[in-house]
């Protein structure tokens, strides 16, 4: 017989272990300062935002990701998400960006009269 409290538990476990998936993942918006093939024919960029520097590597089985990846040219920017793995991120999505917006958001303070 199932027990419906320990159905509804293993499906909030499930949901959370898929929260903190997405909270882990690395994102980086800069400049391209480089770009170069593995030895297993993907390519790994390095985006330097502000003073962090961050290298993906891009697989050759993505597609997508792959041609983007080879059209883009050192000193383009770049918006880049990855999963963290030993010594690189593993890139899940790219995307190329015409400038970076450096603004930040200001909290108002109401003045008292």
């Amino acid at each position: 017989m199932k027990n419906p409290l320990h159905e509804i538990l293993k499906e909030m476990v499930v949901k959370e272990k898929k929260l903190k998936e997405y909270k882990r993942r690395i994102h980086a918006k800069g400049e391209i300062i480089g770009k170069k093939a593995t030895d297993n024919g993907n390519i790994k960029i390095k985006i330097q935002s502000g003073d962090d520097k961050f290298n993906f590597i891009v697989l050759k089985s993505h597609k997508e990701r792959f041609e983007l990846a080879s059209k883009l040219q050192k000193g383009e920017y770049a918006s880049a998400t990855g999963i963290p793995k030993f010594r690189y991120l593993l890139c899940t999505r790219l995307k190329k960006i015409k400038k970076i917006d450096k603004s930040v958001q200001v909290k108002l303070c109401q003045s008292q009269q």
